[in-house]
């Protein structure tokens, strides 16, 4: 009795033994795969952070790429939308012109000749509508004039020939008709109106060439009115 009664004890000893030890085992080995488990996620997030990077910095640059080609879309459309500058603009508001023809009698007047010293400054900012003083002397033999009137002309481009204008005018004021014959000299006061349509080429935008092609100088006074018809060449600079 007492060896099987030692026998137990030692079994049962040796039985707690046992299950101590496999106790010890199974937490041994759970704690190692909790820190393998671990190691496993620290790695894998830092693999996350690296590759999220170059993510992120990819990101930033193809957001900075659209804003840069949105910057050249607006510079160019605003370079497309800039009107180009006049080829022929003329270089400042006065101006000053010589010219010369015939005055052809028309009615109630004689055949002379024509110099006209024109003066004209620019009364709109475009350099187009003109306020004109064209001093002008007519002479022939025995005889001339002068006059003295003050005008509008008002330069009108053509698009298609840059430099070229077309340009209506208008004139009135004041002529003196001088005749001198068998030692005596006698001198007509009339008033004088003056339609004229004329076409001149401004190059480089200071130096006009061209004329009237008709000119009609009306004079007028209580005697009666007296008509001739000119044709005039003409030359001069802007500034």
């Amino acid at each position: 009795m007492r060896t099987q009664t030692w026998f137990s004890t030692v079994l049962a000893g040796l039985m707690a033994v046992g299950v101590l030890a496999g106790g010890e085992s199974t937490a041994a080995a759970k704690s190692k795969r909790s820190k393998k488990t671990a190691h496993a996620t620290v790695a894998a997030n830092d693999d996350g952070e690296r590759n999220d990077s170059p993510a992120q910095s990819d990101g930033n640059t193809s957001r900075s790429e659209p804003a840069s080609d949105s910057k050249s879309g607006s510079s160019s459309s605003s370079d497309a939308s800039s009107p180009p500058a006049a080829p022929s603009d003329k270089v400042g508001r006065f101006m000053a012109n010589f010219k010369i023809g015939p005055a052809i009698g028309a009615h109630n007047a004689g055949h002379q000749g024509a110099i006209v010293l024109e003066a004209g400054w620019s009364v709109l900012p475009n350099k187009n509508a003109y306020l004109l003083f064209p001093l002008q002397f007519q002479f022939a033999e025995g005889g001339g004039a002068i006059i003295l009137p003050v005008g509008f002309q008002y330069d009108i481009g053509i698009k298609q020939v840059p430099g070229l204008y077309l340009y209506p005018r208008l004139s009135l004021g004041y002529a003196a008709f001088i005749a001198s014959a068998l030692g005596q000299t006698t001198t007509t006061h009339f008033g004088v109106l003056m339609p004229e349509f004329g076409a001149k080429y401004v190059y480089k935008g200071r130096y006009n060439f061209g004329g009237e092609i008709f000119s009609l100088p009306i004079y007028f006074a209580e005697g009666g009115a007296a008509v001739q018809y000119r044709i005039l060449l003409s030359a001069g600079m802007n500034f």
